[in-house]
């Protein structure tokens, strides 16, 4: 589905005659959501769990009220004034595709990882997203991330209206396991990535017969196919390009080592960028992870209103001197992050 599909399913009926009529009935739901919202955080702090049950009990009320209107509102007007009302936009509609995997977000650009298609740029992401995100990480318990401790993990869950039954409304909880890195870890903005876990509520007798009567399909990936490079007085010879190239196109891991001046950066940029050029962009999620800012891929200029093509950048921290400041970023702790962001491999 592409983003401009995507944003006319969470936003149904909009170019459909009767939208103005249909929007007004919207923009009703939502005010009087938002105006009970303001209401009860004025007298305490809000669960994610209350605001979705006060979600519904507005849902139910505004759809008996239009239906004595004769205007039938869309079911999935739910997950819409869901995400409307925690600032979560379209991942909770996103949480509802049992097909979604993964979703990322890098620097205002979304990437939605589906089975068997694997990562696909979905657009734009909705203006306040990350801090929509860390109030909803607080307001679960779970620590969210600072300028000091810029990596932070966390498993929420929500309540996403999944499908109708006999009353007209069903709702599934889905886990979200959060791996959040801000700067100054992610130099050029946040960077989050959101596992979106969905909990069986069956099982068959012999659990692990799920294992070996199918699997699930794998992203498609055309065999590689060696490049023509130029024969020449280079450093590489064209069979030593392509056999380095494959390698890393099969996701195996590629050593660069060289005295300080013999271009191990420079080597490293045009091996990464020829494995991206490999791959549609985007579909390939890589990790750059460095003590100094020196590596750019797909012409990208550090801007974070342009697309990185969904490589992410990440950059270490000194420990402070004298044991007085912000804690050390290490490269374990960045590499670790990336392990939880499902990078290529």
């Amino acid at each position: 589905m592409t983003f401009d599909a995507f944003q006319r399913s969470f936003h149904p009926l909009s170019e459909k005659p009767g939208t103005e009529a249909l929007e007004t009935w919207y923009r009703r739901m939502l005010e009087e959501a938002q105006r009970r919202k303001a209401l009860m955080a004025s007298q305490k702090r809000l669960t994610p769990q209350e605001l979705e049950t006060l979600a519904r009990q507005v849902f139910v009320e505004i759809r008996e009220t239009a239906r004595d209107h004769g205007v039938e509102v869309p079911p999935s007007w739910l997950a819409r004034l869901l995400g409307d009302l925690s600032g979560l936009g379209p991942l909770l509609s996103l949480a509802t595709d049992s097909q979604v995997e993964d979703v990322a977000v890098n620097y205002g650009h979304m990437y939605v990882f589906r089975t068997g298609r694997g990562w696909v740029h979905e657009g734009r992401t909705p203006p306040g997203f990350g801090e929509a995100l860390r109030v909803l990480m607080d307001a679960h318990g779970a620590r969210p991330p600072t300028p000091d401790m810029p990596i932070a993990d966390a498993m929420l869950q929500v309540t996403v209206p999944v499908a109708e039954d006999a009353s007209g409304e069903r709702f599934q909880r889905v886990g979200l396991r959060i791996n959040f890195i801000m700067p100054p870890a992610s130099p050029h903005g946040d960077v989050v990535t959101i596992r979106v876990s969905r909990y069986r509520t069956s099982l068959p007798s012999d659990p692990l017969s799920l294992l070996t009567s199918g699997r699930l399909p794998p992203e498609e990936r055309v065999p590689f196919q060696p490049r023509p490079f130029p024969d020449g007085t280079g450093a590489l010879t064209p069979e030593a390009a392509n056999y380095i190239l494959a390698v890393l196109y099969h996701g195996a891991p590629v050593v660069v080592a060289g005295a300080t001046g013999s271009g191990k950066t420079f080597m490293a940029t045009l091996l990464l960028q020829n494995l991206l050029n490999l791959f549609p962009s985007g579909a390939l999620r890589l990790f750059v992870i460095e003590d100094t800012r020196e590596i750019l891929l797909n012409g990208w200029d550090g801007d974070p209103e342009k697309d990185s093509g969904n490589v992410v950048y990440t950059l270490t921290r000194p420990a402070p001197v004298g044991g007085v400041g912000p804690s050390a970023i290490t490269m374990y702790d960045l590499i670790r992050a990336a392990l939880r962001s499902r990078p290529h491999g």
